[in-house]
């Protein structure tokens, strides 16, 4: 009887994961703004895997067959594990939904770890339950179908767990866990990690130093190595993400109008639930509710504790600043990086329903307004089940999605600046060669490899029907040769001279990607070295 009265809060938490993600346990796929695009992206990381493409960074297969530089800036985290599932003969939907599954289940019990750890294991109950019902989070799941965004959410709280741990316990296991928790989030979600890091940072380093006080340099080389560890990690992915972007119209054109994207003051609180372009972006009035009965109580029963709680009053700082940040009336600081790469505002609620559902951790200790505030939760949650519920259903085989060879992206945002004429169809044929060629004999191709045999009648110049971007190269007879870049399409040609020749290309690092690839590297052999050899530096004390 003790065991199920301890686990009674898990217990409940996983009943209404359950609830709130019964949709994915039916047969097929529902419509979202880019659930089936995971889908197909997923279907293309695996040709990668399968090419032994490592990192995965060009598709060759989507774009109608001429590809384009997807996953050297689209987060690879969900694709990898997607692949895993595929590769274990999981189907490529029921792949997907297991992911965002898994990111309701796990989110939810590293948010009641946290709070557990900071208060009870009731105040993280409560904390669970509003951060797996918060509106926002069902926007993600049933009207945006944004996997990379839902997997953040794991790590917004297990990020905050393993650092508070950590801080108060350096242990090399410890150590480990907080680096690869911040690595996962900067290779989850571009954008979430932009937006989390720099708020997780500040936390960190006053926490630091409101749980230790005096440091000295052994502590503080303790307490920043696994922060440089974690960015360490995901080097060979961020590094070439932020410095090639200026090779595409990503680095041109906004994904959308940024004041167009700000929360108005009146749909804060509630906006009407809807499947169009604009999703319903709202804190949602049980969430408010909650909120506001969470801070009277304890700043009315509480008034000389709050002045003193650190948590509390960083939390509720940063609440402020991030809905200020939302409005309108922040758009001077929009027009600035990092801001200005991020083109949502709205955004910043994947954050802000992270700090109010931690602020539940204050639940009120007094019976009668805890009973009244559990009341309220159980209201929460039974209106919000009424948003579990997609607009259609789809049913859809993986063939479907293995055969889609669209470019996954809304304004294709992706595509090298040199491509002035977006293809339409797919191609003919991988190399096209006029009357100057007798033959082109046994032509394979991938992902990372072209290869075939052509003999040129005369100096002529050959056409392969992929889109050039820095790391393709090339050699003829052996030897490197040049690439053209043919316009207005973007795809790359080869000069042939007369005679019979052997021609090899290969999608290979780049000098800077190989420096962020061996900067993972070299972070992934400390790591090892650090677990395996150097526990004495973890358990040497420290004022």
């Amino acid at each position: 009887m003790s065991y199920l009265r301890n686990k009674f809060p898990l217990i409940i938490i996983f009943i209404f994961c359950i609830l709130f993600t019964l949709p994915f346990y039916k047969t097929g796929y529902f419509t979202t703004h880019d659930g089936e695009w995971s889908v197909i992206r997923l279907s293309e990381m695996v040709r990668e895997v399968k090419d032994l493409q490592f990192p995965p960074r060009w598709s060759d297969y989507l774009n109608h067959g001429y590809g384009y530089p997807l996953f050297t800036f689209t987060y690879p985290l969900p694709y990898y594990a997607g692949t895993f599932l595929k590769l274990i003969n999981i189907g490529l939907v029921e792949s997907v939904k297991i992911l965002f599954v898994l990111s309701v289940f796990i989110s939810a019990f590293f948010m009641y770890k946290l709070g557990s750890i900071l208060r009870d294991k009731t105040s993280g109950l409560f904390a669970a339950l509003y951060y797996l019902s918060a509106n926002y989070r069902l926007v993600n799941l049933y009207i945006r179908g944004s996997l990379g965004e839902s997997l953040a959410f794991i790590f917004f709280p297990l990020i905050f767990y393993m650092a508070i741990i950590y801080i108060n316990n350096p242990s090399v296991w410890n150590y480990l866990l907080l680096s690869l928790s911040l690595a996962g989030l900067i290779l989850s979600h571009n954008v979430m990690a932009i937006l989390f890091i720099p708020f997780f940072m500040l936390f960190y380093f006053l926490y630091v130093l409101h749980q230790k006080r005096k440091l000295n340099l052994s502590a503080w080389i303790k307490m920043i190595l696994p922060l440089l560890q974690g960015f360490g990690l995901a080097a060979y992915f961020f590094i070439p993400a932020l410095l090639e972007k200026k090779y595409i119209y990503l680095s041109q054109i906004p994904l959308s109008a940024i004041a167009d994207n700000f929360i108005k003051l009146k749909d804060l609180v509630y906006t009407p639930w809807n499947y169009g372009i604009k999703p319903p972006i709202s804190l949602g009035i049980g969430h408010s509710l909650a909120l506001l009965f969470i801070l009277i109580c304890y700043l009315i029963f509480n008034n000389k504790k709050y002045k003193k709680d650190f948590l509390f009053n960083f939390l509720i700082v940063s609440l402020l600043l991030l809905l200020y940040l939302t409005n309108i009336n922040s758009s001077l600081f929009w027009k600035y990086p990092p801001l200005v790469w991020l083109d949502f505002p709205w955004r910043m609620m994947g954050i802000i329903i992270f700090i109010i559902s931690l602020l539940m951790i204050y639940l009120p200790k007094r019976p009668i307004l805890k009973s009244i505030f559990t009341f309220l939760t159980i209201v929460v949650l039974i209106t919000n089940l009424n948003f579990v519920k997609p607009s259609t259903y789809i049913n859809k085989p993986d063939s479907y999605y293995e055969t889609n060879d669209a470019t996954t992206t809304s304004m294709d945002e992706l595509m090298p600046i040199w491509v002035k004429q977006k293809a339409k169809n797919r191609y003919i044929s991988k190399i096209e060669f006029d009357d100057k060629i007798s033959a082109v004999t046994n032509l394979t191709y991938n992902s990372k490899n072209i290869e075939f045999n052509a003999t040129a009648l005369s100096p002529v110049m050959i056409k392969i029907n992929s889109l050039f971007f820095p790391g393709w190269k090339f050699q003829i007879n052996g030897i490197n040769t040049s690439i053209s870049i043919q316009e207005p399409d973007g795809v790359m040609s080869l000069e042939l001279n007369q005679g019979s020749h052997q021609i090899r290309g290969r999608f290979e690092e780049t000098p800077l990607r190989l420096i962020a690839d061996w900067v993972s590297i070299l972070s992934a052999v400390f790591l090892v070295i650090v677990v395996r050899f150097n526990k004495s530096f973890f358990n040497r004390h420290e004022n």
